[in-house]
């Protein structure tokens, strides 16, 4: 009812990677697997090529021996964003699962992973 078509959002999207040289995402196997399906769904090969040709970095992979946050049975595991995000900034993050209030913790996580700004 509200929002704009599957179609406008990966137009957007194009014009997104081409203006950047990492895909970003935690979680990234899981979020790229659903973009790639979507965008192959609607016959778009050349997208769903640039996307596969994208560097990637997975702030929830990349973040495991950085939180530290112990399984039961020895070892590290993955941290959710909200974890991630608590560890870097001592403070949980307002609204977790809005997509934008993700992508900015998302991205303050990037950071500091990275230690870009």
């Amino acid at each position: 009812e509200q929002g704009i078509s599957l179609r406008e959002v990966l137009t957007e999207f194009d014009r997104d990677i081409d203006e950047h040289t990492t895909l970003v995402a935690h979680n990234l196997d899981f979020d790229k697997h659903i973009i790639l399906a979507e965008i192959a769904h609607l016959g778009d090969l050349d997208l769903v090529r640039k996307v596969l040709a994208m560097p990637e970095y997975c702030t929830m992979k990349k973040s495991v021996n950085v939180a530290k946050i112990k399984k039961s049975r020895g070892g590290y595991k993955f941290p959710r964003l909200s974890e991630l995000f608590y560890h870097f900034h001592g403070r949980e993050f307002q609204n977790a699962h809005n997509a934008q209030a993700d992508v900015d913790a998302c991205v303050k996580c990037y950071q500091k992973l990275t230690g870009l700004k």
